[in-house]
């Protein structure tokens, strides 16, 4: 086998072996295709044993969608005081319902997305596994890539506690048999958001550490470079080294394949975080808006616990908009090191060097979901001012409302006072 055979061999073991936890639980669920190419090779031998998780992952992910489907619809026929407040706004009715159809949608999105995608994963592996291997310096993505994975695996048992304890509290406050299909309708879209959010943090951060470590050795180049101006301005000889070129061509040409990697799971995700987000931010606004309408008669421990998983889906917006953050960020840092090269010495990496800052810095649409929301750090006020506004107008129309009550009562307080003295 060539060494670059064995590279590949290697680099994929180590993605492999990073992101496992996760890979396995999103194929469980049926989150994730099975197999992917590295599996496919090591259980090579067991091509029947292969075939029967192949089905049993496409059974379990059309039982999610079935199961939602049917909890949701016996909750709207059986049990409809549960979908829906009638004594609250129509605004937040309106809410109720789109939130618990979107239950189903992104169960349904996640699903075929992953069973239907399985080019776009097997594209996405090789293209990581070739940049790792062009840039061949494994120590430094392996300490990348295991700081990923910890952040990842942290972020998935703060997660699980927070279901845990919203399916457990939920058998406190609800009766038996409704409280069953609220958690069977509340927990498949919940694992699905969390798996794909995992997964796209995972990716971002893998593409995230690579630029950071082609960075830095850009870097050294930069600081070498302004040592041989130092020289050459104070007449020594130059020590520069002529395959710097040969370096940095090859880096910027690693950096621009990364964000086009980048821009691809962005268009491959769009559709899926948009749904992602909505769900989320519908579910921040009831969550709150409920606080507020029923404040006076929960407990203050009920209270701390819908706060805290208001939080958890806020945190898909701040995991969302840091993985694209952090790979902004190392872009802009390409961009300086690059301006940071001016070579009086050699005409030809000056022009190498114009022509790949102009190719990075006109890349657009990179970092959009589906052209419509830009995946920034903006992303995040953004989204707490539009529901800090909506829930000023639901308080508005919730204390219109009672206002208006007081005036009825007290009218028909005086009718009936002055029907008595007659």
């Amino acid at each position: 086998m060539c060494l670059v055979e064995l590279d590949a061999a290697f680099y994929q073991y180590l993605l492999e072996n990073q992101f496992r936890p996760l890979l396995n639980v999103a194929q469980c669920f049926g989150f994730l295709p099975y197999p992917f190419d590295f599996q496919r090779q090591a259980e090579v031998k067991n091509i029947v044993l292969q075939k029967m998780l192949t089905i049993l992952n496409r059974t379990f992910g059309l039982a999610m969608i079935g199961t939602v489907l049917t909890c949701c619809v016996s909750l709207y026929v059986c049990y409809p005081s549960y979908m829906y407040e009638e004594d609250y706004p129509p605004v937040l009715n309106i809410a109720y319902h789109l939130e618990n159809w979107l239950k189903i949608v992104t169960v349904l999105v996640a699903v075929l997305r992953s069973q239907t995608s399985t080019a776009y994963f097997r594209e996405t592996v090789n293209s990581l596994v070739q940049i790792m291997v062009q840039y061949d310096q494994g120590w430094r993505i392996e300490r990348k890539l295991a700081s990923v994975a910890t952040v990842s695996k942290r972020l998935s048992v703060v997660f699980l506690l927070d279901d845990f304890t919203i399916a457990t509290g939920l058998y406190f406050i609800v009766e038996g048999a409704p409280a069953t299909l609220i958690n069977l309708c509340y927990i498949p879209p919940f694992i699905a958001i969390v798996i794909n959010v995992l997964h796209y943090y995972a990716l971002f951060g893998t593409i995230s550490g690579i630029m950071s470590c082609s960075n830095d050795t850009l870097y050294g180049i930069t600081v070498e470079g302004k040592k041989d101006r130092h020289r050459s301005c104070s007449g020594r000889k130059s020590n520069t080294k002529e395959n710097d070129i040969t370096t940095i061509d090859k880096l910027v040409r690693l950096h621009t394949a990364l964000l086009h990697l980048t821009w691809k799971t962005n268009a491959h995700y769009g559709v899926l975080l948009l749904i992602i987000m909505l769900y989320s931010f519908i579910q921040i606004s009831v969550i709150l808006a409920e606080l507020y309408f029923d404040n006076y008669d929960l407990p203050l421990v009920f209270v701390g616990i819908c706060l805290t998983h208001a939080a958890v889906y806020f945190m898909f917006f701040l995991i969302i908009a840091h993985a694209n953050h952090a790979i902004i960020m190392e872009n802009e840092r390409t961009l300086l090191l690059l301006l940071d090269i001016n070579c009086i010495w050699n005409s030809e990496l000056n022009g190498m060097v114009d022509y790949y800052f102009m190719q990075v810095s006109n890349l657009q649409d990179t970092h959009q979901a589906c052209g419509m929301i830009k995946l920034d750090m903006q992303l995040v006020p953004n989204v707490i001012a539009v529901i800090t506004s909506i829930l000023f107008i639901l308080m508005q129309f919730s204390d219109a409302d009672r206002n208006q009550d007081i005036k009825t009562v007290y009218r028909l307080d005086n009718i009936y006072n002055i029907s008595v003295e007659t």
